[in-house]
């Protein structure tokens, strides 16, 4: 009997304990006709050690792109296309990137787990501020303001778009 309980208390202690997490992807559209640039800012915490390598992003927070006509339909996460370097700028001593963004195209800005959403998430949330610029003018969010900024396209993607 003593068996049966301790299995039996080790299973509930495991299921738990294993809370359903999933990828959030946090993107930038350009819905207008004129493309845009946009900066934003990693968290130290995130760069901190590719300030002494000099080195692109890790790959959750490298910036990658698709197609609006694709963005805007269903999509798996291999639709996504990491940008080349030579695509966007990344200052390591500053934790800064700089996208250039076409008409017509998503790009991601970052990949994360669905913790950011319970509470106090939005604290561990990478990007610090993002700025985006074009001919209707500037958008610049930072901090909550940011992070609560990005509208729900479906549970994994996040979005902001420029108009």
């Amino acid at each position: 009997m003593k068996r049966i309980f301790t299995g039996g208390l080790i299973l509930s202690i495991c299921l738990l304990s294993s809370a359903c997490s999933f990828i959030v992807n946090f993107v930038v559209v350009n819905e207008s006709a004129a493309p845009i640039e946009m900066e934003y800012t990693l968290s130290l915490e995130d760069y901190a050690v590719l300030q002494q390598m000099e080195a692109p992003p890790a790959e959750n927070l490298m910036p990658a792109k698709m197609d609006l006509a694709a963005w805007e339909g269903k999509f798996k996460q291999e639709a996504w296309q990491i940008m080349s370097p030579d695509e966007y700028r990344f200052d390591a001593k500053t934790g800064k990137l700089k996208v250039k963004v076409a008409p017509g195209q998503a790009v991601k800005i970052l990949q994360t787990s669905s913790s950011v959403f319970f509470e106090g998430g939005d604290k561990r949330f990478q990007v610090k501020t993002l700025e985006i610029s074009g001919e209707s003018g500037k958008m610049f969010f930072e901090g909550l303001q940011l992070f609560k900024h990005f509208s729900e396209k479906d549970y994994s993607n996040r979005y902001i778009a420029y108009k």
